[in-house]
């Protein structure tokens, strides 16, 4: 359509399966956070970033923050943005272990105990999205839902564990003191 004008603006309406969903898990004393786009990006702003994380480890987590807030419109964005996130978690250990693309999730995986630089805890739930990633994302049969409370969990758990692999400066533990030093 030559000289058109298209819309500045859009409108969506929120998408209800959203909208009465929680964002976070409750407790005793905490409620729900209900799905709206100024309390997705109130948790999204409380996600774990750091300085050190690579660009294009950055640009994987910042599509699966936008995603989850968009989930607000579409529902089935939320699993889209975990899927983005964990596809950032392997990046990061790929660029964190100096390893090519052809060596798979589960070889990256087994290299990190060894070196020492994260717990065994931390290890184990790096294998378990790499699960995740394996059995609802690599050749799905069908679209993919998940609980709000649970896509946000699992971007925060990526965004944390990233963290650990690119710590900043500041946050990186000191290395012990040998004897002889002060």
């Amino acid at each position: 359509m030559y000289g058109a004008t298209y819309p500045e603006t859009w409108t969506f309406a929120l998408d209800q399966r959203s909208t009465h969903m929680s964002l976070t898990t409750t407790t005793e004393t905490e409620g729900p956070v209900l799905a709206t786009p100024d309390a997705v990006d109130a948790v999204v702003a409380g996600f774990a970033h750091t300085e050190a994380t690579p660009p294009e480890v950055r640009s994987l987590l910042d599509v699966s923050c936008m995603l989850l807030r968009m989930c607000v419109v579409h529902y089935e964005f939320a699993a889209i943005a975990v899927e983005k996130s964990l596809q950032a978690l392997e990046r990061a250990l790929r660029i964190h272990l100096a390893a090519g693309d052809k060596i798979p999730f589960a070889a990256l995986v087994k290299r990190l105990p060894a070196r020492g630089e994260i717990s065994e805890a931390d290890v184990e739930l790096i294998d378990a999205g790499r699960e995740l990633r394996n059995r609802l994302f690599a050749h799905p049969a069908q679209a993919i839902v998940l609980p709000l409370v649970m896509a946000t969990g699992l971007v925060a758990s990526s965004h944390r564990l990233i963290g650990v692999l690119f710590p900043d400066a500041s946050t990186r533990a000191e290395p012990p003191l040998t004897s002889g030093e002060s």
